[in-house]
């Protein structure tokens, strides 16, 4: 049994902290229920975290550059992708998603100009199509010059079937 004015504490429904008979119920955050340990250790973690994805993608940042360097476009772009995709938005992190960005369209771009020397036009166009989505300066012209032309392989004419004459 209780007796009448003992200090009776009552603890809510919700899991809250036990407040005093007669006290009006205080905010509750996690650090005053003595959960501060948990909180730096999610913030401590939450840090390590971070710093890690940025590491990574500096590091395919730096693949990037190199494939560009040799020419190994396709991979370029894979790089710079998924660079991209661990970039977080800090303002400190703007210079690099930024040469994420024109490094994959910078990547299609050449790509699209490679096989096009290779003579496979349609895959081409496919990639200079996505330089475009990707706002590449220079990539909208020449793929209006490349649907202009048409297919480079219709315009050929089979010359095993003419007959010169020979001079006399």
């Amino acid at each position: 049994k209780l007796k009448h004015g003992s200090d009776v504490r009552v603890a809510s429904e919700s899991g809250e902290a036990p407040v005093a008979a007669g006290e009006a119920p205080k905010a509750i955050t996690p650090v005053a229920l003595g959960d501060a340990a948990i909180v730096a250790e999610l913030a401590a973690t939450e840090r390590l975290r971070r710093g890690a994805l940025d590491a990574q993608a500096k590091r395919e940042i730096v693949e990037a550059r190199a494939a560009m360097e040799n020419e190994e476009f396709t991979d370029a772009v894979r790089h710079y992708g998924i660079a991209a995709k661990l970039l977080n938005d800090r303002p400190a992190m703007k210079k690099l998603r930024r040469e994420c960005d024109q490094g994959i369209a910078e990547g299609l771009y050449r790509s699209a100009l490679q096989e096009d020397e290779y003579g496979r036009r349609d895959r081409a166009v496919k990639l200079m199509e996505k330089a475009v989505d990707m706002r590449h300066p220079k990539a909208r012209a020449v793929l209006e010059d490349w649907l202009e032309e048409g297919d480079p392989e219709a315009n050929k004419v089979d010359v095993s079937e003419l007959k010169h004459r020979k001079n006399e």
